[in-house]
């Protein structure tokens, strides 16, 4: 890569870091162009080279923190599987206790604004279903879990579960407790809702 583009690239993760603080100080509405390029010390006209609108920031200010636990679990390559089901959802609840305030509203607003549905990228809930079947399915194979695992169904009832604790939180700020919920929830999943596929079983 040569210095151009490694500059440019810098750039445009500064003015995303400036966004990224402005949101989480006075809410995403509140902020302006003006006061991101001034945190950043650039010209207005940078800001627009990179984003056409306010708005162009919510499609990568939310999608930023998935795309940090898409790469996490990644890294756990070659685990065993239920192990890496615990990682993930372990991690998820870690990135909705950091960011959830201003990125639920913000997200389902980003999803609006990227257009054709069949184009834009995948919603939180749908990487978030993905990466659950996909352990759940690699568990079925490596022999975790048995054959007839609902993995489908297993996997769209978790993240709908975890999705509907994020909207709670959201408009529960003060009153619930994300982490003391994660640490509730997981085990529950662990205990309850995969005995009756666990092999040792």
């Amino acid at each position: 890569m040569n210095k151009r583009k490694q500059q440019a690239i810098e750039t445009k993760q500064k003015l995303l870091d400036a966004a990224d603080a402005l949101v989480k100080e006075k809410g995403f509405d509140a902020m302006s162009v003006d006061e991101i390029v001034a945190l950043c010390g650039v010209a207005k006209g940078t800001f627009y080279h990179y984003f056409e609108t306010k708005d162009d920031l919510l499609v990568y200010l939310t999608r930023a923190p998935y795309d940090e636990l898409k790469r996490k679990f990644a890294a756990t390559d070659g685990q065993p599987y239920l192990d890496r089901l615990r990682m993930f959802m372990t991690e998820w609840f870690r990135l909705v206790e950091k960011y959830n305030l201003h990125f639920t509203v913000l997200h389902n607003r980003s999803t609006l604004l990227q257009g054709d549905p069949h184009t834009r990228s995948q919603s939180q809930i749908d990487q978030g279903r993905a990466m659950l079947l996909h352990c759940l399915k690699g568990a079925v194979e490596s022999g975790e879990l048995k054959p007839d695992t609902p993995a489908e169904t297993l996997s769209l009832a978790l993240i709908f579960s975890m999705q509907g604790s994020a909207v709670y939180q959201a408009q529960n700020p003060e009153s619930f407790d994300v982490a003391a919920w994660s640490d509730a929830f997981i085990p529950l999943v662990f205990h309850s809702v995969l005995t009756p596929y666990l092999t040792e079983n």
